[in-house]
């Protein structure tokens, strides 16, 4: 009976430290997007401090670079935006975050796109990114019921913290001693802009999609945000980047670019949308794109000039 209870603490030992170990593996070599842990790392640590913010999802991530905001307008901004970021992934953020552990903005530049609202499309989630949280957070989401109003998954949060678990489909992947996602470069980085660089072909210069699908529960959290940045006082953009060769009659006639244009407005908030108001040059422009719906880095340090100068012509 000794000898099996040996030799089954020994197997014990054995499996807990296969799986401390392919955990550490997996959290060095895997597929994760760099600039989602520098932003977390930003909010943790409060290097920037930055009080004129950038949110979004994919397009804003690629398509701002405040480095380029900052030398122009003087100003010490922040790009915030994630790729697959939705509406109830703005809230979740700005006030589990962005209110708890980072400097109180005065300016948000909120990105918006046609699609929205379509969760078929955007599809991140805060507990995706759970990897990056700070242990007391993690705990108090896992043990209390301090989160309880934001409807998180303890499952996708427990999941998500432990790389080996996170990356376990990418797994080849991390056997081949890959650091990260190819197409994003961590020399790259610069306050939370990241740049995206591929060729264009025939394929990707087109949509992927042809009907944009409305969630009402993002619809939803979109209006609770902005009214709460309303309550707050915050100076509010409602931002549309440039899509390449956008069809304006989408733009003028989408039920998602209605609602959110009539939400702005309801608040007061301008609008700068650059796929139909403030189309020019830039989106007929092939060498400025990766694809239809993203810039590539010589795009965005073009854009990143003209947006500072139309955010100048605001007072901000």
């Amino acid at each position: 009976m000794n000898q099996f209870i040996k030799k089954s603490l020994i197997f014990l030992f054995l499996i807990i430290l296969t799986t401390f170990l392919l955990n550490k593996f997996q959290s060095i070599y895997n597929n994760e997007q760099i600039h989602f842990r520098y932003k977390y790392q930003e909010i943790f640590n409060n290097k920037v401090n930055s009080k004129y913010l950038f949110l979004g999802s994919s397009q804003v991530v690629h398509s701002i670079n405040p480095q380029i905001i900052n030398l122009d307008n003087q100003r010490n901004s922040y790009n915030f935006a994630f790729n697959g970021a939705n509406p109830k992934y703005f809230d979740d953020f700005y006030n589990i975050f962005i209110k708890q552990f980072y400097k109180e903005p005065d300016v948000i530049i909120l990105g918006v796109e046609s699609f929205l609202f379509d969760t078929t499309i955007l599809q991140n989630k805060i507990e995706f990114d759970s990897e990056y949280f700070d242990k007391n957070l993690m705990y108090e989401f896992v043990t209390s019921n301090k989160y309880e109003e934001y409807n998180l998954y303890t499952t996708d949060l427990i999941i998500n913290y432990f790389p080996i678990l996170k990356y376990r489909k990418d797994f080849k992947y991390s056997l081949r001693l890959n650091r990260g996602n190819p197409d994003y470069k961590k020399e790259k980085y610069q306050l939370g802009f990241m740049p995206y660089n591929r060729i264009l072909n025939e394929y990707s210069k087109k949509r992927f999609f042809s009907n944009v699908n409305i969630n009402k529960e993002q619809v939803k959290y979109f209006k609770r945000f902005l009214n709460q940045l309303k309550q707050e006082n915050k100076k509010v953009v409602i931002l549309y980047c440039p899509e390449l060769n956008p069809d304006e009659n989408h733009f003028r006639n989408e039920k998602t670019v209605k609602i959110i244009n009539d939400l702005a407005n309801n608040y007061n908030f301008p609008v700068l949308n650059y796929n139909l108001e403030f189309i020019s040059e830039i989106n007929s422009d092939e060498t400025l794109f990766s694809d239809w719906g993203h810039m590539n880095e010589k795009g965005s340090q073009i854009f990143s000039k003209k947006l500072s100068s139309d955010l100048k012509k605001l007072g901000l």
